[in-house]
C-alpha cells in the first residue's frame, strides 16, 4: 500500500512538471519503533529491493529524480537510509547519522558519514540529503552547504506535538545557509504532516495538509541562493 501511494505521488508530481520529488522517512516500510525493536520481522527489505526498483522504474520512465527514505538492512544492522535516484539510476545514499534515544533503544544503527551533494541535471542546485532528527544539528546543514548543496532534501517522520521544533529548524537551516529546504513529513496516524518548502530567506513558500496525504509543488530559483549568499 505504501509503495503504491509513493508511485502515485511521484507520477502526480511528474504530471505537474516537477524535476525532483522528496518522500518522507521510512515511506515504504513505515516508521514503527516497536517493529524495529523486534528486528522488523516479516517485512521490510534491504535497499535496493523490489520497492526501490519500482521507484527507479517510474523515475526512469517519467524523467524525474526521487529522494526515497526507508529501512535498510546491511551487515546485521538496520539504518534509516535516504537514496537519491535520477532517471532510474542511483546517485547516492545516506544513512541517518544522528538518532534519537528512542531510535537507538529500538535497535536502529547510526551511519558514520555524510553524503556528498549531488547534481541533478535541469534542477540548477546540488541536493544534499538530511534525515529527520539531523535537521536539529546546524553543523550537518552547514557541511552540506560548504560542499556545494543549494537544496536540502529532508525526509522525516515527526509526530504531533513536535511541530514547533520541526518548523523552526527547517526554516533556520534554509536561512542559515541560503538554501532551499524541501521537507517531506509523514501524515496521519499521529504524524503532523505539513510537508513544506522553505526558500533561502527561511520563508515557507508552500505547505501541505496536516491531516491528509498531499503532493505539493514549488518553483525554485538558483538566483535566490546566490543572492542569499552574497554572490556577485
Amino acid at each position: 500500500s505504501n509503495l503504491g501511494r509513493a508511485l502515485e505521488a511521484v507520477a502526480e508530481a511528474a504530471d505537474r512538471r516537477a524535476r525532483l520529488v522528496v518522500l518522507p522517512e521510512c515511506c515504504l516500510s513505515g516508521y514503527d519503533l516497536e517493529w524495529f525493536r523486534s528486528g522488523a520481522p516479516g517485512g521490510g527489505e534491504a535497499l535496493a529491493g523490489s520497492s526501490l526498483a519500482a521507484l527507479a522504474d517510474v523515475s526512469r520512465h517519467r524523467g524525474i529524480a526521487v529522494v526515497v527514505n526507508d529501512l535498510e538492512r546491511a551487515g546485521g544492522a538496520m539504518y534509516s537510509t535516504s537514496v537519491v535516484i535520477d532517471r532510474g539510476a542511483e546517485l547516492t545514499r545516506h544513512r541517518k547519522t544522528h538518532l534519537t534515544r528512542a531510535e537507538e533503544d529500538a535497535g536502529l544503527a547510526a551511519g558514520h558519514t555524510l553524503t556528498t551533494p549531488v547534481e541533478i541535471p535541469g534542477l540548477g542546485l546540488a541536493v544534499g540529503t538530511v534525515i529527520c532528527f539531523e535537521h536539529g544539528f546546524p553543523e550537518i546543514a552547514l557541511r552540506l552547504a560548504l560542499d556545494g548543496a543549494g537544496l536540502f532534501a529532508m525526509s522525516s517522520a515527526i509526530r504531533r506535538g513536535y511541530e514547533h521544533l520541526r518548523d523552526l529548524r527547517i526554516r533556520a537551516r534554509a536561512q542559515d545557509n541560503g538554501c532551499y529546504a524541501v521537507a517531506a513529513n509523514a501524515v496521519g496516524h499521529g504524524y503532523c504532516g505539513t510537508s513544506c518548502v522553505a526558500d533561502p530567506h527561511g520563508d515557507v513558500i508552500v505547505v501541505a495538509s496536516a491531516d491528509q496525504p498531499e503532493v505539493i509543488v514549488a518553483d525554485i530559483d538558483p538566483r535566490l541562493v546566490e543572492a542569499a549568499r552574497g554572490a556577485e
